[in-house]
């Protein structure tokens, strides 16, 4: 049984973001309602970074910084591993299942949606559903 799709078809589309420019104290107001990250881009959409409930912990909140005096360019990821809206849901899963929780999907440098593990999941259920008819 072989995982069908494409990234495009299980990605999510409509997600919250931030700016470099932007205080961290406005991204913990977003963090505490439940998301975890937030993928950090440009005036022109274009990915810049990721910047996790984790990075503001670790670097904010346990050094007794002040959230409204850190700039969320200051402590956001910027290596990331990202996909393509191309990319098949096998390579999706390979990336999720070694930590990825959820992976920026990018076209042409402009952020497009993200791919959860729960995303992935979804297909996985989909495919093994279809298999046992």
């Amino acid at each position: 049984m072989a995982l069908r799709g494409l990234v495009k078809d299980y990605l999510v589309e409509n997600i919250l973001t931030t700016k470099p420019e932007y205080d961290v104290l406005t991204v913990l107001k977003t963090v505490v309602t439940g998301i975890d990250q937030l993928p950090v881009i440009d005036n022109k959409g274009q990915l810049v970074g990721m910047i996790t409930w984790q990075d503001i912990s670790e670097k904010v909140i346990l050094k007794g910084k002040n959230p409204k005096r850190v700039k969320v360019r200051s402590i956001m990821k910027t290596e990331l591993t990202t996909l393509s809206p191309r990319d098949s849901i096998k390579k999706a899963l390979n990336l999720v299942t070694k930590g990825k929780f959820a992976l920026p999907v990018v076209e042409s440098k402009r952020l497009v949606g993200l791919l959860s593990f729960m995303d992935v999941l979804k297909s996985y259920l989909e495919t093994v559903d279809t298999s046992l008819d």
